[in-house]
């Protein structure tokens, strides 16, 4: 599943706990590992979900929180462009890296992605200051498991009307291997919520119609500020806080907020004006 409003909440957890551990050597007497080995262990995505209306500057940031203790907190930023591709800088696939080796911590990716396909043209990592090193690019992924990317990315199977406390709502319905989500049409009061899931053993849906709500993160120079929200409830207990702002959209930043059976991940930051942390040349 992904953070993309498909329940698929619990794969990005998933990934954070059941990423594998290399075994990086380490720096002597640093306390860091040796960025060249941890740059030979891991490999870059191969494609950056991204939607509509991307720009340089835009940037993201989530924390997971389980059973109420901060475990990780990864951000994901658009830093610069050329003509045919962005410059994206992260340190969300080095999340669970950085869980159980803290020398790992500050390190990010830096990623050339094609402005059309969204493909990772070519990937370094490094630490700001520092010399950047080749990563290699994952092979192109098979469709067909939720894990691999956000529903919302490609087109809906078929669309269909849901009624929810005798209001209709349209929806668009992606059939993942053995997994059936229904999100809220676009261009809808409901674009990109949740609205139903079933699959094997799991079934639930929206328990009422979402409510507005304003949603706190920190913006453009630090500042706080405050978000339209859409909180949705569902069958199973569980809650997702949805957004259609520009950089949740042109991201494809998922729920502003999760929570179910005493994990929680929450979106801090939404800001357009990031900078580049990293020596691209």
């Amino acid at each position: 599943m992904t953070l993309d409003a498909s329940a698929a909440s619990f794969a990005w957890i998933a990934g954070l706990l059941l990423a594998p551990t290399a075994g990086f050597a380490q720096e002597p007497d640093s306390g860091q590992l040796d960025v060249g080995e941890v740059a030979k262990s891991i490999r870059a995505p191969h494609r950056i979900p991204l939607g509509r209306g991307v720009k340089a500057g835009y940037r993201y940031e989530r924390a997971t929180l389980i059973k109420g203790q901060p475990t990780t907190h990864t951000w994901l930023a658009v830093v610069g462009e050329t003509k045919t591709a962005w410059q994206i800088e992260t340190d969300q696939e080095l999340a669970g890296v950085a869980v159980r080796e803290p020398g790992a911590r500050g390190l990010t990716l830096a990623l050339v992605v094609d402005k059309k396909s969204h493909e990772v043209l070519s990937a370094k990592l490094g630490r700001p200051g520092e010399a950047l090193h080749e990563v290699a690019v994952e092979d192109e992924v098979e469709p067909g498991s939720p894990l691999l990317s956000p529903l919302s990315a490609r087109k809906a199977d078929r669309r269909e009307t849901l009624e929810v406390e005798g209001r209709e709502l349209p929806a668009e319905v992606y059939v993942t291997g053995k997994f059936t989500t229904w999100l809220g049409k676009e261009g809808s009061p409901y674009e990109g919520v949740m609205l139903k899931m079933t699959g094997m053993t799991l079934r639930y849906e929206l328990a009422g119609l979402p409510q507005r709500e304003p949603f706190e993160v920190q913006g453009d120079g630090g500042a706080t500020t405050k978000v339209e929200a859409l909180r949705a409830r569902y069958t199973n207990g569980q809650v997702l806080l949805t957004s259609q702002h520009p950089v949740v959209k042109a991201l494809k930043v998922g729920p502003l907020e999760f929570a179910n059976a005493g994990v929680a991940l929450r979106v801090t930051s939404l800001r357009a004006d990031a900078k580049p942390t990293l020596s691209w040349r």
